[in-house]
């Protein structure tokens, strides 16, 4: 075959083959300000192709991105939707004692043993009355604090033991204060569903008694100290002392079976007292209460608005 041929076949194979030249990959930065850097890189993936690559540098927050700049410029756009400031929450809690819920008129029954009691329905309260203030993001938990745990009787001693705190020689109880983490999530229409997490925590003192083992030697004895004695008449000693530690942050017990969640209005006062269930043996070990009293029962009133307004 002469070179003209070759030529001529090589001509009309040509225009067959196509050759697709790789797209080049750019690398940018896009930095996330709001978002979890995790979420945000979740997101972002879903607007890139098959081939991008994402890189996270927490210390700033910075998501390291590697496609075509088609791509990329999408994703940009795309997570500047997302990565906005949260809402900020103004939650006002009061905690009160009330005497008895029988004069209340109940609207809703709620998990956990709770109930609402409808805006404006008689009741009669206690002295014990406190007012806590929380600003938090939409989304995010709160932290109420609502005091020292004085277990006085039997009931309460089980209900306690049964969460984890146990009492000394079945005589003593251990401090424990209790609270709530109350959980308040902006819904389109200016709702808010609220969840609130009892817990009790353990925040007693750390005391009891150290020993140590002693060997007497007499002056002038041969007994080497690096031997163990031969002999079972040994002039050993346990040398105890007391030991008294600082009051220690303590260990949460959440009281899962007492969670409970509402959906209200922005700005709505609404009010929960416990009914029965968890909620009724949180509360009877929250307000310390003993047997001349056990009908008490506790309140929690709920006011949200927007932080500001």
């Amino acid at each position: 075959m002469n070179m003209r041929v070759v030529r001529l076949m090589l001509a009309a194979l040509l225009p067959l083959v196509s050759f697709t030249a790789p797209a080049l990959a750019d690398t940018e930065t896009i930095e996330v300000m709001h978002l979890p850097l995790d979420e945000a890189a979740a997101a972002v993936q879903t607007q890139l192709s098959n081939d991008a690559r994402i890189a996270q540098m927490p210390s700033r927050r910075l998501l390291i991105i590697t496609d075509d700049a088609a791509h990329i410029e999408q994703a940009r756009a795309f997570l500047r939707k997302l990565d906005t400031a949260p809402v900020q929450l103004a939650v006002r809690v009061q905690l009160a004692e009330q005497y008895s819920s029988s004069g209340s008129r109940v609207s809703a029954a709620l998990p956990g043993g709770w109930v609402q009691i409808d805006a404006g329905a008689a009741s009669r309260h206690g002295d014990n009355r406190r007012d806590f203030m929380l600003r938090t993001s939409s989304g995010a938990s709160g932290h109420i604090e609502a005091g020292e745990i004085r277990a006085v009787d039997t009931g309460v001693r089980q209900y306690l033991t049964a969460h984890g705190i146990v009492s000394e020689n079945n005589v003593e109880m251990l401090d424990v204060t209790g609270g709530f983490d109350v959980q308040a999530t902006l819904l389109p229409g200016d709702r808010v569903r609220v969840n609130i997490h009892p817990w009790l925590r353990n925040d007693a003192a750390d005391s009891g008694m150290e020993a140590k083992t002693e060997m007497l030697i007499d002056a002038g004895s041969t007994l080497s100290v690096g031997q163990p004695p031969a002999t079972s008449n040994v002039p050993i000693r346990i040398n105890a002392q007391p030991r008294v530690g600082q009051a220690a942050a303590g260990q949460r017990f959440m009281v899962a079976e007492a969670d409970t969640e509402v959906t209200v209005n922005l700005g709505e006062n609404i009010t929960l007292a416990s009914s029965g269930s968890a909620a009724a043996d949180f509360s009877t070990a929250l307000l310390s209460v003993n047997e001349f009293n056990k009908r008490n029962d506790l309140l929690i009133t709920l006011t949200i608005t927007k932080a500001g307004m």
